[in-house]
């Protein structure tokens, strides 16, 4: 018995240790915003992965923050721009999201140009009772959650 146990837990970590070296992984867990950073070490892209009330924020921050150190630079100038301000709320709108910040929350929602997107694919589906999932298309967080959150892709990106 002893054997068979000690066999599965060398099978688990080879089989860990060869996932691990296909992707190489940054996993942090702030203030029940979970999210995990992957780069892929084939064609070198990132991806962004975060639990489901945070889904928006692996889109917007893979395909519009990406690793452009200068609009990095300029969220972190937003956040400390409001931060310890009151009735002060700056947007940054970008190509298919706009991102709200203010001294306690940043919002992220789908830009007005791309609303009524899953009302007008609702029109065309075949069953009465099926519809567009329209859950991701906002998330929020706290400012600070935020700021780690930047300050983790940031590092992930340096590695």
């Amino acid at each position: 018995m002893f054997a068979f146990c000690v066999g599965i837990l060398l099978f688990l970590s080879l089989l860990s240790f060869s996932f691990y070296n296909f992707t190489i992984k940054f996993f942090r867990l702030v203030n029940k915003m979970e999210y995990e950073f992957s780069r892929d070490p084939v064609n070198g892209g990132y991806h962004a992965k975060f639990s489901m009330e945070h889904e928006v924020f692996s889109a917007w921050l893979v395909d519009e923050v990406g690793n452009d150190a200068k609009r990095i630079g300029q969220l972190f100038a937003t956040v400390e721009k409001v931060r310890g301000t009151e009735n002060v709320e700056l947007s940054l709108q970008g190509r298919e999201y706009i991102l709200i910040v203010n001294d306690l929350d940043v919002i992220l929602e789908l830009n007005s140009n791309c609303d009524g997107v899953g009302a007008a694919i609702d029109e065309f589906l075949p069953d009465e009772n099926m519809s567009v999932n329209t859950d991701n298309y906002r998330a929020e967080c706290g400012l600070d959650d935020f700021s780690q959150m930047l300050t983790s892709w940031q590092a992930f990106l340096s590695e």
